[in-house]
């Protein structure tokens, strides 16, 4: 998606991570660019910019859950049975 938003077609990942501190610290190294949930702009990590995408920037994107089918938490289970009841979570 950040490609896209630059109108890059083609890119190469050299770094994956899921923490965003991490993603910070990537992106302040000039290693590339990172989407971010609106609350850590608050962080205001020197040398990165934030943006706040406009909705027409917005992409719609696949999220996938997933579980240990072996985890024994009732919320969990809960969870998972609102997940396949609720047609909106469905392709």
């Amino acid at each position: 998606m950040c490609a896209a938003l630059i109108g890059v077609d083609r890119y190469a990942v050299s770094q994956l991570t899921s923490q965003v501190p991490t993603m910070l610290a990537l992106v302040r190294a000039g290693l590339g660019c990172a989407l971010i949930p609106r609350s850590i702009m608050t962080m205001g990590v020197h040398g990165v910019r934030y943006r706040e995408l406009a909705p027409a920037d917005a992409h719609s994107v696949t999220l996938h859950a997933c579980w240990s089918p072996d985890n024994p938490n009732p919320t969990l289970h809960r969870l998972a049975a609102a997940l396949t009841r609720e047609p909106r979570f469905h392709g």
